[in-house]
């Protein structure tokens, strides 16, 4: 961000352009992440605990690249699990400051999909950030914000491998039930594992997906018909 306060001529200071110090003295602007899901999200983001020194150049331009955190919330789809798409926002303003006292812009230059770290458990298909303004009836000026669009894909191997398959398998053992000779001893025996299994697999399925009503996951619909 640009403070014209914290502006100097560097030839009148030894030709120093910059300096560097703690984010507690210079005025920083209260960003947080408005769909937070953390119990104590003071500042958001661990930006209270990680105090990386802030970057002040003589034409009034900061600089503060805080490592940081996120925990935010996310209307999570598990119809189609293990092969499932998500679709998730995280939306940064400022809780005190309108457009007239601060404003958000997107920066033109690196987008956070270039510096994504790979993730064994989901893929990142896109990533977009947009401005978004709103105005309230309390105040005369609009309040910005910047919303960051994910679109995460789940990597769907382990889950296939461990869980699709298996369940598969114990669906086809249910027909072999109907080939055995009803005087078979086996026949029941096999009826009460098959039935343990897929008692086990749907506790497993459960297990791995977040508690949502809106969606039921077809692998579980499968499990219990």
């Amino acid at each position: 961000w640009t403070n014209p306060d914290l502006s100097w001529n560097a030839s009148e200071y030894g030709g120093v352009s910059q300096i560097y110090v703690s984010p507690k003295r210079p005025w920083t602007p209260d960003i947080l992440l408005y769909n937070s899901a953390e119990e104590d999200d003071r500042l958001g983001g661990g930006t209270e605990k990680y105090k990386t020194q802030i970057e002040i150049r003589s034409n009034g331009y900061n600089s503060w690249l805080s490592p940081a955190m996120f925990k935010s919330t996310c209307d999570v789809n598990t119809r189609y699990f293990p092969f499932d798409d998500q679709h998730c926002t995280l939306e940064f303003g400022s809780w005190a400051f309108d457009a007239s006292q601060l404003d958000l812009q997107i920066d033109d230059g690196e987008t956070g999909s270039q510096k994504f770290e790979k993730n064994t458990e989901w893929l990142l298909i896109k990533f977009e950030a947009k401005r978004k303004s709103v105005k309230y009836t309390c105040c005369p000026y609009p309040f910005p914000s910047v919303v960051l669009h994910v679109h995460i894909r789940r990597r769907y191997y382990y889950y296939l491998v461990n869980l699709v398959v298996p369940c598969s398998l114990i669906g086809v053992m249910v027909l072999l039930i109907f080939v055995l000779p009803p005087e078979s001893g086996e026949r029941i025996g096999l009826g009460i594992t098959v039935l343990m299994a897929m008692a086990i697999f749907q506790e497993l399925t459960s297990e791995k997906l977040p508690v949502e009503s809106d969606h039921t996951p077809l692998l579980g619909k499968y499990l219990r018909s």
